[in-house]
């Protein structure tokens, strides 16, 4: 991070913390809400109307995360949520941190996975849980750590 200013901070706090409650939501009840997802464009929109991102960067790295989500979900490999979501983050990322973006969500999301793994194992171990039963894993968990360890770096 370069000289940051207290109204770029303050800025950068509102979207760790609406990241903060898409994870929390996501895990509650496997739904990242809509208007989180808009709050996280709102709150880029600021940002670049401040002059602290380039809007066109911005914008080209949304388009290309908004198409590899869409194509996620239409084969069944994301959830709606999530590829909203990672379009709204990939804002942040804008061209220059849209390859470290897919990187910190690929290694985050590993570890969610492992997580949820071990849960269900554990849960079936202590007979609360069915062998048998669907496991669906949190990935706005993941898209939300990518994305606060994006916008923070490209601050």
């Amino acid at each position: 991070m370069s000289d940051i200013n207290i109204f770029q901070l303050l800025i950068l706090a509102a979207l760790v913390g609406t990241l903060i409650w898409c994870t929390v939501e996501d895990v509650r009840r496997r739904i990242i809400p809509h208007s989180a997802t808009v709050a996280v464009i709102l709150t880029y929109i600021l940002y670049a109307a401040a002059g602290f991102a380039d809007p066109v960067s911005g914008l080209a790295a949304g388009a290309i995360y908004l198409v590899i989500g869409f194509v996620l979900f239409q084969f069944n490999l994301m959830g709606g949520g999530d590829a909203k979501l990672i379009a709204a983050v990939a804002l942040w990322a804008g061209l220059e941190f849209a390859l470290p973006l897919a990187f910190y969500i690929t290694i985050a999301g590993g570890f969610v996975a492992l997580g949820v793994l071990i849960t269900q194992r554990v849960r079936v171990y202590a007979g609360t849980a069915a062998k048998d039963i669907a496991m669906t894993v949190p990935y706005g968990m993941a898209i939300a750590a990518g994305g606060s360890l994006v916008a923070l770096q490209a601050a």
